[in-house]
């Protein structure tokens, strides 16, 4: 290869196509390092950005660290693209959606699972799960539709039905990391947060099996029938949860087992177990043809339930700090990703007009309206009181942002969907939407969560409660039918059956996690005044249990060694 060859830049090649040179190991040790530099960068400036919200809360209040992150990527994938970097681009762009989903991924679901606040996303199950099943089918018939009618009318370019379908089920993949990090700062309200965050995580399972049936359809011969496309759909979600539930079982149940009787350093050991499964239950259930993603999911909810209750103290703390370490950092470098991905992928800007990017925002935006304004009314329609306001509608909407798992469904699409290269244009597409998300609501989501007081028992007066009795109660658990008190009765009965074989009892005799999710002192109260407040951290209450805790310490320590010397 000669000189003037080396200078010259190459087109990047499409997704999938092999490095020419022989240089591909060459370069994907490259790609690493890129990558763990951009990340080493990244948390210097997020560093800088928590130290300038301290001083300059006003400003740095409308910027984000994903906001942030996302930039460096964008100038990254600028200073390579100048550089005439097309292999080390094209190297990211095509291991992206493998290492995405077999290395980011599954720490990102699992420490989701592990650390959410268990009371209020089982309080509120039934209203979660209406807004990602439902809520998540209709936002990708919507997108979808709309699509299609305005490709017809030749505005925007033009896709078939079934393209068009698989893009609304990838695009509906919400991603509100920033929400969930930014509710987490302002002490939100619990049962907001909660939706929000079941929704999401839910919402990603339906989009995934969404997307993978429409994806089997259009590689086999579809007879048009409406039996095979939801028989696939069942059977693929379904079965992906059920395997993952006995994974998760299996995992509870060896734990118990094997660290029955806490031993000195076998902290090391659990939370080796604890890194090892997830990534089972993940490669099991792709090689079922099942959904990876939905089978880690459901095997961390199980693990969360009946398997760390069985470690020891220490080994429940590692594994869930280590858990958000490996998260955090794996969020980050997918933002960063987004960012390079304007540069490491072949988009066809000749072939998009620019009216299809106002218009394509315009319908997901509206789509995302659409669903939570349904999904809402239908669900106020079987609760007499804490209805979902309309100021906590608005809330639900604009936490749809895109990112991870959108855009890794759009990275797979381009390698599907090649003719007259639909899959290339849904992942431009995508990429455009979900940066202008982060960006656009990144920017205003604290002032407007702020005009809407989405704060933990904020005073009376304020915007949101008026519009409600009880804001901190203000998501309820779905309709008390018959059939869902029966459901709710069975689970509960399950629940209890499992944690009394599967979970340890503790020294007061009962199970570390006695207290079913599904239990009636979980319920949400149906008046205010039978809202007990939990007592805070600071209180004079508190601080007289701490100290005699602490008395109770220091004597069983002198008991201990009055007994030794004893011997």
């Amino acid at each position: 290869m000669s000189t003037e060859e080396l200078k010259c830049p190459e087109p990047v090649p499409q997704v999938g196509e092999p490095i020419p040179g022989g240089e591909e190991e060459k370069t994907m040790s490259q790609s690493i390092i890129v990558m763990m530099a951009l990340l080493g960068i990244n948390s210097v400036a997020l560093s800088y950005l928590r130290k300038a919200r301290s001083n300059y809360p006003f400003v740095t209040k409308y910027i984000q660290d994903a906001t942030v992150t996302t930039l460096i990527g964008i100038f990254a994938g600028t200073y390579l693209k100048i550089s005439g970097e097309n292999e080390l681009l094209t190297t990211l762009g095509n291991g992206y959606q493998e290492f995405f989903m077999l290395i980011l991924l599954p720490p990102i679901l699992f420490e989701s699972a592990i650390n959410m606040h268990k009371r209020s996303f089982f309080r509120n199950i039934g209203t979660i799960l209406m807004y990602a099943l439902l809520g998540t089918l209709i936002g990708a018939c919507i997108t979808a539709v709309g699509i299609f009618i305005f490709g017809a009318l030749g505005i925007i370019h033009k896709f078939t039905f079934g393209e068009c379908f698989a893009f609304g089920s990838l695009i509906s993949s919400t991603d509100p990391v920033t929400v969930l990090a930014i509710f987490k700062e302002m002490n939100a309200d619990k049962n907001l947060y909660s939706v929000i965050f079941g929704e999401s995580i839910l919402n990603d399972a339906i989009s995934i099996a969404l997307y993978k049936t429409i994806t089997i359809i259009t590689r086999t011969n579809y007879d048009g029938s409406w039996f095979s496309p939801v028989t696939n759909f069942l059977f693929l979600f379904l079965g992906s949860v059920g395997l993952g539930f006995l994974i998760g079982l299996f995992c509870s149940i060896m734990v118990k087992t094997y660290f029955g009787n806490p031993q000195p350093g076998q902290e090391t050991t659990e939370v080796t177990l604890m890194i090892l499964i997830p990534w089972i239950a993940y490669l099991i259930g792709e090689a079922f043809n099942l959904s990876g993603i939905v089978t880690i999911l459901f095997c961390g909810i199980a693990m969360t339930k009946y398997a760390l209750p069985n470690l020891s103290k220490t080994g429940r703390v590692l594994t869930k700090k280590l858990y958000q370490a490996l998260s955090s950092s794996a969020e980050h470098l997918v933002f960063i990703f987004i960012g390079i991905g304007f540069f490491s992928f072949k988009h066809h800007w000749e072939q998009l007009k620019w009216a299809i990017f106002f218009i394509t925002f315009c319908i997901i935006t509206s789509a995302r309206f659409g669903q939570i304004t349904i999904v809402t009314m239908i669900v106020n329609k079987f609760r007499p009181r804490n209805k979902i306001t309309r100021d906590y509608n608005m809330v639900l909407t604009y936490a749809g942002f895109r990112g991870a798992m959108a855009f890794a469904l759009a990275a797979n699409a381009a390698s599907v969907f090649t003719t007259d290269d639909a899959g290339s244009l849904m992942l431009t597409l995508t990429l455009v939407y979900a940066t202008l998300t982060i960006f656009i609501f990144g920017s205003t989501l604290v002032p407007l969560l702020q005009y809407y007081g989405v704060q933990e028992g904020h005073e009376k007066g304020n915007k949101a409660s008026q519009l409600s009795t009880d804001t901190s109660l203000i998501i309820e658990t779905t309709p008390k039918s018959s059939c869902w008190e029966k459901s709710k009765y069975f689970c509960q009965s399950v629940d209890d059956l499992l944690t009394k074989f599967i979970v340890r009892p503790t020294r007061g005799g009962q199970q570390a996690g006695s207290g079913s999710s599904f239990g009636r002192s979980q319920e949400i109260p149906e008046t205010p005044s039978e809202h007990i407040p939990e007592t805070p951290a600071d209180t004079p209450l508190s601080k007289l249990d701490a100290s005699l805790h602490d008395d109770l310490a220091s004597a069983n320590t002198a008991m201990k060694v009055n007994r030794l010397d004893s011997d």
